[in-house]
Formats: structure tokens, C-alpha cells, sequence
């Protein structure tokens, strides 16, 4: 007989095949990752970009930065919004306590 003395941990993965002619047309099985391209230059820029909704533009963080005729774009990373998190305040030291003398 078995004998259980611990929980098992199982580790897999998921591997997908981006071939083109896999699945058909109605599901999503064998496309691609979405590809976003830097309307300026044509460099892929989907895990970073930003998106100006007035010529549904996407400019690369390299572009954006160069020209300053972007303000107000919308920073995305992998086609969707990005909201930098707020930085944790740093709490100081500890305070000490302080000891208190026993009378006698």
C-alpha cells in the first residue's frame, strides 16, 4: 500500500501553436499574438506603446519621446492601458521602547 506523507506540487505548462491553418475561422485557436506597429518608424512595439485616439495612431516609447506632439497619448503596454502603480511610502526605523526600571 501508499503511504501519503506530503502534498504533491504538480507543475505544467500550456503550449499553443501559432500555425495559420490550425482552427477555423469562428475561434481563436492558431492566430497569432496581436502586433502593434509603431506608426512612425514600423517597429513592433506591442509590449510598450502609446495609442492617440484622434488618427488611432501607436507610437513606439522611442518616438514618443523624440517629438513632443504626442502629449496626451495613452500609455499601453501589450494593447492595454497602463496605470504606473503609486510608489509605497518607506516607513522609517522602528521606534525603540523604551525601558522602564523596576523600583526596588
Amino acid at each position: 500500500k501508499w503511504k501519503i506523507t506530503k502534498r504533491m506540487k504538480k507543475h505544467y505548462t500550456v503550449l499553443q501553436d501559432y500555425a495559420d491553418d490550425v482552427g477555423d475561422e469562428d475561434d481563436n485557436e492558431g492566430d497569432a499574438p496581436p502586433a502593434i506597429t509603431c506608426d512612425v518608424c514600423d517597429v513592433d512595439c506591442f509590449a510598450e506603446s502609446y495609442f492617440l485616439e484622434d488618427g488611432e495612431e501607436d507610437i513606439c516609447p522611442k518616438c514618443y519621446e523624440k517629438d513632443g506632439k504626442y502629449a496626451g497619448a495613452e500609455h499601453q503596454k501589450e494593447g492595454v492601458k497602463w496605470i504606473e502603480p503609486k510608489p509605497k511610502k518607506k516607513k522609517g526605523p522602528p521606534k525603540k521602547k523604551q525601558k522602564i526600571a523596576k523600583e526596588q
